[in-house]
């Protein structure tokens, strides 16, 4: 872990344009999952269709909140996501928080709390019932999601121009000339 005490006011705005331009590719991701899931409609509990259909919307899904999360979790070496930054209600507030804990929770780890397992035998052959949840978000939650990663990287391009423009007027004379290029991450709805 870096230690801010020791660097340059430059290398701690260089270490939040990482960040961010990093968090806009995430959120872009996430935002292309959202679409997909929406366009493919999936939003099903395992039995209500048959093949691979909950297979691949549980990879979809799973990458959705995984993407979506990556920004508000701690990374070695670069800063936190800035707070002010997210312009959220409550009720997003609240959908931010649920995807949040879903990543830590059962997404990218499998906590306790989150799984029930009744061993027992049959035949003798080790087994167990589970209760485990579904990989499903409801249409509702993928659309406030996918609004919700619009107006955030909108906030991130917003202050990575105010963040050029800070580390561009600090470069030494004779610096070759860079032209700012627009983040290739894709615009929300």
């Amino acid at each position: 872990m870096l230690d801010e005490r020791y660097m340059t006011q430059r290398e701690k705005i260089e270490r939040l344009y990482k960040r961010l331009y990093i968090s806009g590719e995430d959120l872009g991701m996430a935002a292309q999952f959202a679409a997909f899931i929406l366009k493919k409609g999936w939003h099903f509990t395992p039995w209500e269709r048959r093949g691979t259909i909950y297979l691949q919307q549980s990879a979809f899904t799973s990458s959705l909140i995984v993407f979506y999360a990556r920004p508000f979790t701690r990374s070695d070496g670069l800063p936190d996501f800035p707070k002010k930054l997210l312009k959220y209600n409550d009720t997003e507030n609240s959908l931010h928080d649920t995807i949040i804990k879903l990543r830590h929770k059962v997404y990218a780890h499998s906590d306790d709390s989150s799984y029930k397992v009744q061993p027992f035998s049959f035949n003798g052959f080790p087994t167990a019932i589970l209760g485990a949840p579904f990989f499903k978000l409801s249409i509702s939650e993928v659309e406030t999601l996918q609004h919700m990663i619009g107006m955030t990287i909108a906030e991130i391009y917003r202050e990575l121009q105010e963040l050029i423009l800070i580390v561009e007027s600090a470069e030494p004379d004779g610096a070759p000339d860079r032209q700012y290029i627009r983040p290739p991450w894709p615009q929300c709805p």
